[in-house]
């Protein structure tokens, strides 16, 4: 009587397993920044961003300010115009 007791316990051990396991996302890679042709570097505010810092200078009107990389700039309706930090005016 024990033995099928515990080949029960361990066949539901086995399917529980089996379960959390085929739950898993096994997808790699970054979520897709661009809608519609990626060539027209426009961004939609809903996509989400890559996390990579490759800071960019980007202009609004005679506006510049520092963003983290060219789509957060693009996202937030700036246009990138330098790669690098935007320089800071000589006082």
């Amino acid at each position: 009587m024990r033995l099928s007791s515990t080949f029960g316990w361990s066949a539901a051990a086995l399917v529980l397993l089996g379960l959390t396991l085929s739950a898993c996302d096994t997808t790699t890679g970054s979520p897709p920044v661009f809608r519609g042709e990626p060539d027209d570097g426009t961004v939609s505010t809903e996509e989400i961003c890559p996390r990579d810092y490759k800071p960019v200078c980007a202009e609004q009107g005679n506006r510049r300010q520092t963003f983290d990389n060219e789509c957060e700039a693009r996202k937030a309706g700036w246009e990138p115009a330098a790669n690098g930090t935007c320089e800071k005016p000589h006082s």
